[in-house]
């Protein structure tokens, strides 16, 4: 996930990710967040079934780019 500012109070996230070993397609997303305070990220998943442990993160790293 790479999430950027595209504007003042205006946010862009490129999203990749994998499914039972096959890739999916890219996702992009928006955000409106007032940005002169904390922005939360968070990544969540789930399949058809909600099932628990069915979405399982394998990393996750935040770096602050000024």
């Amino acid at each position: 996930m790479i999430v950027a500012k595209s504007a003042s109070n205006a946010q862009i996230a490129h999203v990749c990710g994998s499914w039972n070993g096959a890739i999916q397609a890219p996702q992009l997303f928006t955000g409106s967040e007032t940005d002169s305070g904390n922005i939360v990220i968070k990544c969540t998943g789930t399949n058809g079934t909600a099932a628990a442990n069915d979405v399982a993160g394998k990393g996750f790293m935040v770096e602050f780019m000024n």
